[in-house]
């Protein structure tokens, strides 16, 4: 008879984790994760982040389709799910045992869009600011915990995804290319993760 907590203890110390990440919502709401960044997001998007992410180390959807229109918060919604996959692996003892992956190599995050370019400037760089203004990040970059990860761009006419252990994709803006490398893509991503 093991409390709720007790049973996520055992469970994480059981796939390796050296402690618990936080949650969702505390990720999004103390400054020293995202909550500079996350202050002013829509209430939607928190009660969809808490849907897929019902503890610290479950994942409910692993795959996640996103709709709406414009400024609706589609790619920020994104890259916060991209940074708390980042955070959750940063609690693990050893990423690379975790997933049964060869060490020496990067763990990437792909990022797609119409362009290499717009990939680069939605997302890396975004994320690149991000991992600036949380202190977090911060230490994780100062003391090498962050150098594990790489963060890629790639377009419809790049193929950024080869000989890389990806563990997170986004494909953004699929539906502006012309269906049949949509499909590749879509396809490729789904065959290598």
């Amino acid at each position: 008879e093991l409390s709720f907590d007790t049973k996520l203890k055992v469970a994480a110390n059981i796939l390796g984790y050296k402690g618990l990440p936080p949650t969702i919502e505390e990720f999004l709401t103390n400054d020293y994760y995202l909550g500079k960044i996350c202050k002013n997001l829509y209430p939607f998007w928190v009660d969809k982040l808490k849907e897929i992410y019902p503890t610290c180390i479950h994942t409910a959807h692993p795959i996640v389709i996103v709709k709406g229109g414009i400024g609706t918060g589609k790619s920020t919604f994104a890259r916060i799910m991209a940074m708390y996959n980042v955070c959750r692996l940063m609690f693990l003892k050893n990423p690379h045992d975790t997933f049964k992956m060869v060490p020496g190599k990067f763990i990437d995050f792909n990022f797609f869009s119409y362009t290499n370019g717009l990939a680069q400037t939605e997302f890396i760089d975004v994320l690149d600011e991000w991992t600036k203004l949380s202190p977090y990040f911060m230490e994780a970059i100062k003391s090498d915990l962050f150098k594990q990860f790489t963060f890629t761009c790639d377009g419809p006419r790049g193929n950024n995804a080869i000989s890389k252990d990806i563990i997170f994709y986004n494909l953004s803006e699929l539906n502006f290319i012309p269906y049949d490398k949509a499909f590749e893509k879509l396809s490729n991503a789904l065959k290598r993760w």
